[in-house]
């Protein structure tokens, strides 16, 4: 089994750099078009089943890259989005005007730090864990595709990669960027990097 890791499609607010977390912002027509070229790029795999987070900037690229395959998409609450709390609609330069320490902080020691409001990201890394634990869990041999967002992709790929939370950044997830997680009996074997479409 293989999974394919995929950050959905661009929306307005990615174009602009303004966070989104649990805003439910839908895809643009750029975020469309990819989705559509993910499905062409995925349309020879063996798909068992596709992932997504409840928020409709996934679901929206999840069916896109469904396309003909005859496969179920289920939403999965514990893939949604950080919770940004108050910084939610700004920009990361907003951010750093209105609350420059508290933009350093979350910028060298995201590990440690939380926003007003917001969420920890150790506890996004939980959730988003128990998702692809139970996916490596499964007795599968079809590929399976999971659909979720910039934070919650990246802890997943921290924890892939055996790196620490505190890196989290050093890992780049673009607007419809996909990785390939290789198993060997219920364990990642290897990380890929697709690029994105």
């Amino acid at each position: 089994m293989a999974i394919y890791l995929v950050r959905h499609g661009e929306t307005n607010w990615n174009s602009i750099r303004r966070l989104q977390g649990l805003r439910d912002v839908g895809l643009n027509s750029v975020g469309v078009m990819q989705a559509i070229n993910l499905a062409r790029r995925f349309r020879s795999l063996r798909l068992a089943t596709i992932i997504t987070s409840p928020l409709s900037r996934a679901s929206v690229t999840g069916m896109r890259i469904r396309g003909s395959h005859q496969v179920p998409v289920i939403a999965e609450n514990d893939l949604r989005e950080i919770d940004h709390g108050h910084w939610t609609g700004m920009t990361p330069l907003e951010i750093a005007q209105e609350s420059p320490e508290e933009h350093a902080a979350w910028k060298y020691e995201p590990d440690s730090f939380r926003p007003s409001s917001g969420e920890r990201l150790r506890s996004v890394y939980g959730r988003a864990g128990r998702v692809l634990s139970r996916v490596l869990d499964t007795d599968c041999h079809n590929d399976i595709v999971i659909v979720s967002h910039g934070v919650v992709n990246a802890v997943l790929l921290c924890a892939a990669l055996a790196k620490p939370l505190a890196t989290i950044w050093e890992i780049p997830q673009h607007n419809a960027s996909a990785y390939v997680f290789r198993t060997h009996r219920q364990r990642i074997v290897e990380v890929e990097n697709l690029g994105h479409v």
